[in-house]
């Protein structure tokens, strides 16, 4: 395996831009002549289900951001995904050909302005007809997902939906400790940092600071939960801010799968590509989705359910939603995640 050209490196380097679970990439690329592997690292194969999910979700949105680059370059990329049974690490094989010609339909030049906002407060004006086809058109583009407006009456049932799972993740001991392990409170609240969260891409009002990083503390946490603590930090983090957004979307899929959880990614960064051409902010939640999924032991049963149901009742029972988000306008993030350099995702030179 030789080093990646600088076409390739290219395409690659708008492929690490792609979000991802708590800004952690589990991968690793592989070049030979045109061919490129996406390997998972870490302990992918054998990760609880719901970060295998997420994770899936954040392959699709890397292979989309390559397919895009490679597209605006004059390239085709073809995938081929888990093409090895024998070998759960081999995520896709992606083969760069080339095309008759740049194709660009505007979203590879928004790959690098892509942010997470967690501002609470997202203003009109609403997406007009024209741009909602547009969206519409972006996810057609990808097979087995489909697209939910929850706006009007179907917003506040997706709300309740919205508050239940996030206010969980501060009264379950477990979920309560993968939220806040991913936050990198060592770096501070005025600086990025390339793997993980850093505190000041949350959103938290600065007289709030001192009080969140104490509640990384379980004891602390726990102790808050019997006074509610946990429903006031759910309403704050989740429902208010979809509450006061101009729109909530669903994406959603037959059935889960490996090829439909990176369907669900590649069809979510899509999107967000073309909310952030039109000037928009985006934040996915992905918590109500995932936790109602069949499978998912870290939930507990009757909560799995009632958020099941409910989804079910707004969507219908043949979706099976993977990720909500919410958007609208609103100034960029002061501060956002970084990234590692790309050749920390390459194979060392010898």
């Amino acid at each position: 395996m030789g080093q990646p050209s600088a076409a390739m490196r290219q395409i690659l380097e708008a492929a690490i831009r792609a979000p991802s679970a708590d800004n952690q990439h589990p991968l690793r690329f592989e070049t030979t002549g045109d061919v490129i592997r996406i390997r998972a690292e870490g302990e992918y194969v054998s990760a609880p289900f719901l970060r295998r999910i997420l994770t899936q979700i954040s392959f699709g949105a890397v292979v989309e951001n390559l397919s895009l680059r490679a597209a605006s370059l004059g390239f085709h990329a073809s995938t081929a995904w888990f093409p090895d049974a024998g070998d759960a690490s081999l995520i896709a094989t992606i083969i760069i050909g080339q095309s008759s010609g740049a194709q660009d339909d505007g979203l590879a030049a928004a790959i690098e302005a892509r942010q997470t906002n967690r501002a609470v407060l997202f203003r009109g004006p609403m997406l007009s007809e024209p741009e909602r086809r547009a969206l519409a058109a972006d996810v057609a583009a990808t097979p087995s997902v489909a697209m939910h407006w929850l706006d009007g009456d179907l917003r506040g049932p997706a709300l309740r939906l919205i508050r239940t799972a996030e206010t969980e993740r501060f009264r379950d001991r477990e979920l309560h400790r993968e939220l806040f392990s991913c936050i990198r409170f060592d770096v501070g609240w005025n600086r990025s940092c390339a793997e993980g969260l850093p505190p000041a891409c949350l959103g938290v009002e600065p007289f709030l600071r001192p009080a969140f990083a104490l509640l990384r503390h379980w004891p602390i946490m726990r102790a808050l939960g019997f006074i509610g603590g946990a429903g006031i930090l759910g309403l704050r983090s989740a429902y208010l801010p979809c509450r006061l957004a101009p729109h909530l979307i669903a994406l959603s899929v037959g059935d889960v799968s490996p090829t439909n959880a990176v369907s669900i990614g590649r069809a979510f960064q899509r999107i967000w590509l073309r909310l952030t051409t039109l000037g928009c902010a985006v934040q996915p939640f992905a918590a109500s989705p995932l936790y109602a999924l069949e499978g998912n032991s870290a939930i507990r049963g009757t909560l799995r359910q009632r958020l099941r149901a409910g989804w079910s009742d707004i969507l219908g029972p043949d979706a099976t939603p993977l990720m909500v988000l919410r958007t609208g306008h609103c100034a960029p993030a002061a501060v956002q995640s970084g990234r590692h350099p790309l050749d920390h995702k390459l194979p060392r030179r010898a």
